[in-house]
């Protein structure tokens, strides 16, 4: 995740969307969005920076001026936001009658700022654990953090939390946001139902993650910085049908006998769990070289997650010197940057 472009453009776009949404809607919708992401924005950052004083931290200047970046970003996009719906609630602005519904500009609004507080929270909370900003590493050390979440499996929940919530925030704002507006265009029978019912199959991918990534986050069968057996997993009940099996859903998977790789956790996400062969990591660096930092991870689905077990043999290729299995590793002088 990083600060140039990802996040300043996320603060722009929200800070954009927050003021067509106190125009085009009800300014006072736009305002208590813009206030709520504001607070906890706010805490976000307060929690950071008192993370870094009880680590005594010393941030390098790869990470220094992306912090003035996100926090400039932040104060003005908020600022902005802040400002402009405020003084139009201030002055009893009435919208424009464009053809939208009344809820449809907030729940833009709703879906922007989930976006751009996930970020926040990733910049905040979680890249400061799995970076090692914090002195703690998880390719070495079994504690994250002196301060909550203070051990990786809390950390890994909290990574599973707000992108969940984000992506969903995002799916369900802007499919509902478009729900009611074509409902004030359609006019035949049925229309609302065919609308929602679209926008209902183009959530489905999300509708089907979202509780294994709730799943996960309750109870993660692997966490960020663990070595992990993964497995192919098959449902536990099947049914035969002619020359195909389906499997039925909600009785949980089972572990294939195969192992798929074993791994070290670099993230997660509602997508999947992004993993880096360890074996490769633990054997000697090329010749006259080095590893170089593992920019492309591999994918494994969330569905597979329960068939994934801790390896009886723990990641050894960061115990004397960096191997850079972990592109976020505060060594990497790019783990800031797009990759």
């Amino acid at each position: 995740m990083s600060p140039e472009p990802y996040v300043r453009g996320q603060a722009f776009a929200f800070m954009a969307i927050l003021v067509a949404a106190a125009v085009l809607g009800p300014p006072w919708a736009a305002l208590t969005v813009a206030a709520v992401a504001s607070l906890i924005a706010l805490g976000l950052g307060v929690k950071y920076r008192s993370d870094v004083r009880a680590a005594s931290a010393e941030r390098p200047a790869h990470r220094e001026r992306p912090d003035l970046i996100v926090a400039g970003d932040a104060r003005t996009a908020f600022g902005i936001a802040l400002a402009t719906s405020g003084a139009l609630v201030a002055t009893g602005f009435e919208e424009p009658d464009i053809g939208l519904a009344p809820a449809t500009p907030a729940l833009v609004a709703v879906a922007a700022a989930g976006v751009y507080v996930s970020s926040l929270f990733d910049w905040y909370v979680i890249l400061p654990r799995v970076s090692g900003l914090l002195g703690r590493r998880p390719c070495r050390d079994e504690t994250a953090a002196d301060r909550y979440p203070s051990t990786w499996r809390g950390t890994t929940r909290w990574w599973y939390i707000h992108r969940t919530v984000a992506a969903l925030l995002l799916r369900f704002g802007l499919s509902y946001a478009a729900v009611f507006s074509l409902r004030q265009v359609l006019d035949f029978p049925f229309a609302a139902g065919l609308v929602a019912g679209a926008f209902l199959g183009f959530l489905a991918p999300y509708l089907r993650a979202a509780p294994l990534a709730a799943r996960q986050a309750a109870h993660p069968s692997v966490v960020v910085g663990q070595t992990a057996d993964m497995y192919r997993t098959e449902a536990r009940v099947n049914v035969p049908v002619g020359r195909w099996s389906f499997g039925i859903p909600g009785l949980g998977r089972r572990p294939l006998e195969e192992i798929l790789v074993r791994a070290y956790v670099i993230d997660v996400s509602v997508e999947g769990i992004h993993v880096a062969g360890a074996a490769e990591r633990e054997g000697p660096a090329p010749r006259g070289g080095n590893h170089g930092f593992q920019r492309h991870a591999r994918t494994v689905a969330l569905r597979d997650a329960p068939g994934s077990s801790p390896s009886a043999r723990p990641f050894t290729g960061c115990e004397v010197e960096c191997s850079g299995i972990n592109w976020y590793c505060i060594e990497n002088p790019e783990c800031f940057k797009e990759k």
